[in-house]
């Protein structure tokens, strides 16, 4: 069996990999051109043979990076490692707004259930008691439907795939301040969930602030064209660095 080799390996030097007895061939690099050693390799029936390694692993190197992209990391999950999430729900809320008011409603209820956000409209609904969730979503069905659009085991949840971002919105025109228009520029990049106060206030006049459920990966840096009376403007979003609140 031959070792692996990259595939921008050069055919001399699988040989000489491959063939230690054959050290010191060369390959002439216009076709048609063969010193000796190179017609040693063709008696020896090698050709075929090194060019063949050198196109299968060529190919290997290609399908690596077409299935995978970028690096895998791999981690072995031990059982005791997730007990902690017996029990506990993914639920997906009907507003953002409401998420405060849902976890100050169990908190007066005894604070044996907490509400951490997962990340857009979801979060994790985790007990601190065993079976006592399940029992409490009973008693409050008609509240529970008011809150949430859907409430699922974890271990059944579908993956998150959205994320929640502070857009900081710079060099807007002041005769376009407005919600509107920041609504326009932001629900390009993603879905609107909060305008800030400060900017719907018109208290900070410099840049507007505006929340966004979005899919995007990587840390959102744009410039936007907007066209107000015939006239263009070259708006900035940036990603604020801050979590859920830029107070």
């Amino acid at each position: 069996m031959h070792r692996f080799v990259q595939p921008d390996t050069s055919y001399a030097q699988v040989v000489a990999r491959n063939y230690p007895e054959l050290k010191g061939f060369s390959v002439g690099k216009q076709q048609g051109e063969a010193n000796d050693h190179e017609k040693k390799i063709q008696q020896l029936g090698l050709n075929q043979v090194v060019n063949e390694e050198v196109g299968s692993c060529a190919k290997q190197e290609f399908m690596e990076k077409d299935q995978h992209g970028e690096e895998i990391v791999e981690f072995s999950l031990k059982k005791e490692e997730c007990q902690w999430l017996e029990g506990s729900k993914v639920a997906m809320v009907r507003s953002l707004e409401l998420v405060t008011r849902i976890q100050a409603r169990m908190d007066v209820d005894g604070r044996l259930i907490t509400l951490s956000p997962l990340g857009g409209r979801r979060v994790l609904l985790l007990e601190r008691t065993t079976s006592y969730l399940d029992e409490y979503i009973k008693q409050n069905k008609e509240l529970f439907d008011t809150w949430f659009e859907s409430i699922l085991p974890w271990e059944v949840a579908p993956q998150q795939n959205g994320r929640l971002a502070w857009l900081r919105i710079s060099r807007v025109p002041l005769n376009a301040w407005c919600d509107g228009c920041f609504e326009k520029i932001a629900s390009s990049i993603g879905d609107v969930l909060v305008i800030h106060e400060d900017t719907k206030k018109k208290s900070i006049l410099c840049d507007g602030r505006v929340m966004i459920l979005c899919s995007q990966v990587s840390k959102i840096s744009k410039t936007v064209l907007l066209k107000v009376e015939e006239k263009l403007y070259e708006i900035t979003v940036i990603e604020e660095e801050w979590g859920l609140d830029p107070e």
